[in-house]
């Protein structure tokens, strides 16, 4: 009914995002089924990269992954590290954005298993951590177990642009 409150209209839009086919989780439904992952928007009929997002939080999983499709990405979300390493066994991805912390299999171990794979096959993919650590030290822990960077929760949507273009400039600018 006219006149529309905003907090009206901003709710029924996210209640229609939320219910379309490939805007879900990848996690459980209420009812104990299984949704697919997150999919992403691809632009123009290309997505520029595919990211696997692996973050434990719906919430961090719907801000980043709609981020990135915005900004015309693929995304595939995933919610622990070791549903990562098996994503990655089965599919290919230009990126790994990687919570540091989750359950079961936490990012920097799930990192470390990827560095170890590559070594077999002298690749390389980009991981970058998302963390709510930002203390000293952090860092070099990161870059240590295998990451190539991190960016700090609350994500910034342009620094995460910024900062996951960097990682793969030749495909983003082929796109």
């Amino acid at each position: 009914m006219k006149p529309i409150r905003r907090a009206e209209l901003k709710a029924a839009i996210v209640k229609v995002l939320t219910l379309r086919p490939g805007w879900s989780t990848g996690n459980s439904t209420r009812d104990g089924g299984a949704e697919p992952p997150i999919q992403g928007r691809e632009t123009g009929g290309t997505a520029k990269l595919r990211i696997l997002l692996a973050e434990d939080n719906q919430v961090n999983q719907r801000v980043a992954a709609r981020i990135l499709q915005k900004a015309g990405h693929f995304v595939v979300v995933v919610d622990n590290g070791k549903k990562a390493l098996e994503t990655l066994r089965t599919q290919g991805f230009d990126l790994v954005l990687m919570d540091v912390q989750m359950p079961e299999m936490d990012g920097l171990e799930a990192t470390r298993a990827i560095r170890l794979r590559e070594q077999r096959t002298s690749s390389h993919l980009p991981v970058i951590a998302l963390t709510a650590h930002a203390m000293g030290g952090d860092r070099e822990r990161f870059l240590e177990a295998g990451m190539d960077d991190y960016i700090s929760k609350p994500i910034n949507a342009r620094a995460l642009v910024d900062l996951v273009e960097k990682y793969c400039p030749e495909i983003v600018h082929a796109a």
